[in-house]
């Protein structure tokens, strides 16, 4: 997990560095749920709409790297280190979820998007890597999914702008099923004021 978050904070902070125009802020859009469902007779995975089920939560964040849900047994976790701004996972840093705040001053959205995407697709560390549109917190956003290669793990990222002129990254990795169920949780909450 450790080289996951290195790995995302370095890429986007030298995609950052590469990029030079900034877009404006929040995008209106209808906010749509989607998770990654596997399916028994295929390694493949597909997307379905689906509704978070009943559960205890818990609002995480700061107000410089916004707020969001996840499930009230998840604690704070030191494994991003210094890559993320904040980091919580369900106690074994199997499944968790972390983000990583950069200011969009000076900086061409599209081109930090899309030299992100490509850095994924070309990293080892995942498989069946792909991208699509999606929204977090009623914000577009390249959502990437992928598989970890040398086990069950599947990631989500969502890269965005904020209306507050913030570029996010979060990042949630587990096993299918947390995935499953923490990624509507994530979209329909995420805010960059607090609750």
């Amino acid at each position: 997990m450790k080289k996951l978050i290195t790995l995302s904070t370095l890429l986007l902070c030298g995609v950052t560095l590469a990029a030079c125009n900034t877009n404006t802020g929040k995008k209106d859009v209808t906010a749509e749920t989607t998770t990654i469902v596997q399916e028994t007779t295929s390694q493949e995975t597909t997307e379905t709409t689906t509704t978070v089920p009943t559960k205890e939560t818990q609002w995480i964040g700061s107000d410089d790297d916004g707020y969001l849900k996840v499930p009230k047994s998840w604690v704070q976790s030191n494994a991003g280190g210094n890559n993320v701004d904040f980091m919580y996972s369900d106690g074994t840093n199997k499944n968790a979820i972390s983000v990583k705040s950069i200011s969009a001053e000076g900086k061409d959205f599209t081109t930090l998007q899309v030299n992100f995407e490509q850095k994924i697709k070309e990293n080892p560390l995942f498989k069946n890597v792909r991208a699509d549109k999606g929204t977090i917190g009623g914000y577009d956003a390249v959502k990437i999914y992928a598989d970890y290669n040398n086990s069950s793990k599947k990631v989500v990222i969502w890269l965005f702008q904020s209306d507050d002129n913030m570029i996010r990254l979060v990042t949630l990795e587990g096993d299918l099923e947390i995935v499953n169920e923490i990624t509507p949780m994530v979209e329909e909450s995420w805010t960059n004021k607090k609750p």
